[in-house]
């Protein structure tokens, strides 16, 4: 859409230099502009559509981290978006969320155990 946007931006450019280049009394040169006025409103409204979709898009600013919680059967989950963790029963989560969970709280007893 981007490449598109570009390529209409250099048309506009270039059909305002052919319609500044007409004599000003030309029929060719008012009813170009009209049509060159129609398709800039056009890309002015495509370009703010595309600047709204871009500012609505969520961005992943925190890695996935999964852990267990101090309550049993209970994982903490965090949200990418926002850094929180979410609370979620384990049985709530795919097997590998658990194993990994597991094995990060195994690797930190151990650190633990060694200091």
């Amino acid at each position: 859409m981007r490449e598109a946007l570009a390529r209409e931006e250099v048309w506009l450019a270039e059909a305002g230099k052919v319609l500044a280049a007409l004599p000003p009394d030309d029929p060719r040169r008012q009813k170009g502009a009209e049509k060159l006025r129609q398709r800039q409103e056009k890309h002015r409204a495509l370009k703010q559509q595309l600047q709204k979709i871009e500012d609505d898009v969520l961005e992943i600013r925190y890695p996935f981290a999964v852990r267990w919680s101090r309550q049993k059967g209970v994982m903490e989950i965090r949200d990418c978006f926002t850094g929180g963790w979410l609370i979620v029963e384990a049985s709530q989560v795919p097997d590998h969320w658990r194993w990994e969970a597991t094995a990060i709280a195994r690797r930190e007893r151990a650190a633990r155990k060694a200091a």
